[in-house]
């Protein structure tokens, strides 16, 4: 295949032009509508040969799901954000960009200073119904000592509702409609007695916090808030009373690859931080699949660690499974 440097997404001025740097990538991966349909296949995505045909002759923008697997199919995986914010910028009629922005990329370790490209999470201001004063600016998260942690949940009681910490384990499913924006708790379908919460990678190949499920009496803090970004995704944020704010980021290189993290810098061009939340239709209605904007997959729960508490959160091909599915409810 050649250079995709060749390509640049960036400087289309509208659909047409898009559309034509479309052509030419698929061109220069070699791949014929039938490859494509079956790679995506392989990887639990759908990409049907017939409608990207179609996709492809017309002079309108692809759905950015769509884009998101067909760019990876043909190689340009490493810039899917870039491809994304173009279309994103030329569907809001929005002027080419000169060069594209590149994106932090986070490390495990730096001072409070540093900016996420040497590994630093970040946490400015607090959300709705928390004290400035608890909030420092800028801090890292603390490793899960009990020692990190006990002023902090003294904190977090006051704050949260009961009904975060005496979860029955039969609990009723809740009914799926649109996402309502606020104080929330994610459940994992098949672990409805865990939480969506901070930890950290078992491996400990990565010391940041991530995201991770674990009990939901020990899921607070964080409280979690949904926050529209306005295009049909929302940002996950995270309001720690020592750490401050930070939106939930999925990282796209190192030993923590399709892990996510919190991070203060939320920005709407910043697709890893906008996740899509589809209504589940059949047994698990009721549920959510979470899938970030940037890339078109799935969040689910580590391999086989479903039921595992501190399992890791984690990008992945969609399959389709309740690994895959969560329910997000206001509290």
């Amino acid at each position: 295949m050649r250079n995709q440097g060749e390509l640049k997404p960036h400087e289309a001025q509208d659909a047409v032009e898009f559309v034509a740097l479309l052509r030419r990538l698929k061109e220069q991966s070699g791949l014929t509508y039938r490859q494509l349909d079956e790679r995506a296949a392989a990887l639990g995505e759908v990409l049907p040969r017939s409608t990207l045909a179609e996709v492809l002759r017309r002079q309108t923008l692809p759905r950015p799901e769509m884009l998101a697997v067909f760019v990876r199919l043909c190689g340009d995986g490493p810039r899917i954000e870039e491809w994304l914010e173009t279309r994103e910028r030329i569907a809001a009629g929005g002027p080419p960009h000169a060069d594209p922005v590149p994106l932090p990329r986070p490390a495990a370790s730096g001072t409070a200073t540093e900016t996420a490209a040497t590994g630093t999470s970040h946490y400015g201001a607090p959300l709705p119904g928390t004290s400035e004063a608890a909030l420092p600016a800028s801090r890292r998260w603390r490793l899960n000592t009990p020692a990190g942690w006990s002023a902090a949940v003294v904190v977090a009681l006051a704050l949260a509702s009961t009904s975060w910490f005496l979860m029955p384990d039969g609990e009723s499913t809740p009914t799926a409609g649109a996402v309502a924006e606020g104080w929330s708790r994610i459940r994992p379908v098949g672990s409805p007695s865990l939480c969506v919460t901070e930890g950290r990678q078992r491996s400990g190949a990565y010391k940041n916090a991530i995201a991770v499920q674990r009990s939901c009496a020990q899921a607070v803090p964080p409280r979690t808030f949904v926050k529209a970004v306005g295009d049909g995704t929302y940002y996950i944020q995270w309001d720690h009373p020592d750490e401050g704010v930070g939106c939930l980021t999925v990282l796209e290189s190192g030993p923590a690859k399709g892990l996510l993290e919190p991070w203060e810098d939320c920005g709407s061009s910043r697709l890893s931080q906008h996740f899509r939340m589809e209504p589940v239709n059949g047994p698990r209605q009721g549920a959510y699949r979470l899938r970030p904007a940037h890339s078109g997959l799935c969040v689910g729960i580590n391999d086989s660690e479903v039921g595992a508490s501190a399992a890791e959160v984690i990008q992945q091909p969609c399959t389709g499974k309740s690994d895959q599915e969560f329910y997000i409810e206001a509290v």
